[in-house]
């Protein structure tokens, strides 16, 4: 079962008699559409505006900083996407390619329970 909040996807699968999260996201790109169905007020008064597009080059250089290792999986013809994986947080993040709007943002990036085997390669 698939719950869509708008931002925030979370993926669950029924085992047994429990239900079990098996995958969350955040879907960046919303941000640029209707953004007063996307984020309450209150999260603006609070923290301020949010920005409607993340560059993934900021995000990346500050994980590097940090000393985190990020993997390009090169799975995919990266005109749409391309798929980077942050081994400590088990976290892939999807960046659009030149053929969208806002080449080099973020398009989302989630963890899933199983999110090891999403970085291989898929032929």
């Amino acid at each position: 079962m698939r719950r869509d909040y708008g931002l925030v996807e979370v993926s669950f699968e029924k085992w047994d008699t429990d239900w079990n999260c098996i995958n969350a996201s955040v879907h960046v790109h919303r941000l640029c559409g209707e953004r007063s169905l996307l984020v309450p007020p209150e999260v603006d008064a609070t923290y301020g505006p949010i920005e409607p597009v993340v560059a993934f080059a900021e995000v990346l250089e500050g994980a590097l900083a940090k000393g985190a290792l990020v993997e390009l999986i090169a799975d995919r013809d990266t005109e749409l996407h391309s798929r980077y994986w942050f081994p400590r947080s088990e976290v892939i993040a999807s960046v659009q390619g030149l053929g969208h709007d806002v080449p080099g943002s973020i398009w989302s990036a989630g963890r899933a329970r199983d999110a090891v085997n999403w970085t291989r390669p898929h032929t």
